[in-house]
């Protein structure tokens, strides 16, 4: 049984089966590219998975331990990219501290990094447990919106940018979300989307083995053209669009020789250590990152043509 109602990137109904991952089946849009599981899950199922997986005395132990370093760290990526994102919005808006909402916290680095810059950022989480978790050692404060109902928590016209990095992919109604972040932005305001790039040169060659092919955190898998496609049907202004790699997230996660180490250490029952999310500074360290440089022409190219696995949307409200 195919997806029913029609694309919500192009709004054809011509879905074809995809594949299936985690149990869980895909569906591609043979007219503009869009993949979505179907049948979704429900928003019970939702919570369950996110408390099961993310909530937990040894989880809550870790978070306090990650937070606590994440500004004092001097080797971090994390923090330059979200630099990077602040300053090109603040610059553009010409406002030197922002109304900052970011659906979709986590840890909730974005809401403290922006908040220790003069920024005034508040994050959202799936589920009270999340939200409390994330809160507990945190500059600024995260909080459970209930059934995604983000309208009945924050004002219209509220925020000059909504930041959702490696969020949107994980919502089970995505149009939802849109018409509410158009009601929550200020006129002129900013949208950030980081999503898994489907059309990535990692995606295209790893199939299902892909490591972001991964339902039921992920449920929707979008492209350049397809994402933009969405933003332009709920009325914004797209920006710019483009898909790298990056050191804090798809560097280590896709191109290390660390996944294969990891692989190995599952199949021997072990636990798999964790992704060293840095910049490398040791013999050790480009060693494991010698299938990034082995690649790293080839990556580079890929990302002149969009196919890095971090697809980047930054759009405007009208």
């Amino acid at each position: 049984m195919t997806p029913e109602p029609a694309c919500l990137c192009c709004g054809t109904d011509s879905f074809r089966y995809l594949r299936t991952v985690n149990g869980y089946r895909l569906f591609r849009c043979e007219a503009c590219g869009f993949v979505r599981v179907h049948p979704l899950p429900d928003i019970a199922q939702v919570e369950a998975h996110y408390n099961a997986t993310r909530t937990g005395e040894e989880k809550r132990r870790l978070r306090k331990d990650l937070v606590a370093g994440f500004m004092a760290q001097r080797n971090n990526p994390k923090r330059d990219f979200f630099d990077s994102v602040l300053s090109r919005v603040a610059a553009i808006l010409g406002k030197p501290a922002l109304d900052i909402l970011e659906i979709g916290s986590g840890f909730g680095y974005f809401v403290q990094f922006a908040n220790s810059r003069g920024h005034r950022a508040t994050g959202t989480e799936v589920t009270k447990e999340y939200a409390a978790m994330s809160s507990e050692s945190l500059l600024g404060r995260i909080v459970h919106v209930e059934g995604n109902r983000y309208t009945d928590h924050f004002g219209r016209a509220a925020f000059d940018l909504i930041y959702m990095e490696h969020v949107f992919e994980h919502v089970l109604d995505p149009e939802a979300i849109l018409l509410q972040i158009r009601q929550m932005l200020r006129p002129g305001g900013m949208l950030f989307l980081a999503v898994p790039n489907m059309d990535s040169l990692s995606s295209r060659l790893q199939g299902k083995y892909w490591p972001w092919a991964a339902p039921p955190d992920h449920l929707y898998f979008y492209n350049r053209s397809n994402l933009s496609l969405l933003l332009e049907r709920h009325d914004f202004a797209v920006a710019d669009v483009f898909a790298r790699d990056y050191h804090h997230r798809s560097i280590p996660q896709m191109f290390s020789l660390r996944r294969a180490l990891n692989v190995s250490r599952k199949l021997c029952g072990l636990k798999p250590r964790a992704y060293r999310y840095a910049y490398p500074e040791t013999a050790h360290d480009h060693l494991l990152l010698a299938p990034y440089y082995l690649l790293y022409p080839l990556i580079r190219r890929s990302w002149s043509r969009a196919g890095g696995n971090e697809l980047i949307v930054i759009a405007r409200s009208h």
